[in-house]
């Protein structure tokens, strides 16, 4: 449990993440770096539910979500494709993938 300061000091921290990424957007590691933290606490801050509802409202809780997702999906894209041009596949003789080395 945190003691009343650390809970004051937290959701200080929540809601200077939260205006951020609202403002700005990108990814977590740029704004850790604009904030001086880091990126794992940024996650953190970003998913409290709780709190950016009680002083942000649930229509800016929603449009951060979208906006992780947005960008979880733009990385996966991003990923798959240095995947394919780094990686050579090798397929059997029936065309079934068995397994990738790099080029």
């Amino acid at each position: 449990m945190l003691s009343e300061e650390q809970q004051i000091r937290k959701s200080a921290n929540v809601l200077k993440a939260a205006r951020y990424f609202l403002k700005y957007g990108g990814s977590m590691v740029e704004v850790a770096k604009a904030l001086n933290m880091s990126s794992s606490s940024v996650q953190r801050y970003l998913n409290d539910e709780q709190t950016i509802k009680e002083y942000l409202g649930e229509e800016c809780f929603n449009e951060i979500q979208g906006k992780l997702l947005k960008n979880k999906k733009e990385g996966l894209v991003r990923g798959g494709k240095n995947s394919t041009q780094n990686n050579e596949f090798t397929k059997d003789e029936l065309g079934r993938f068995t397994g990738s080395r790099k080029k």
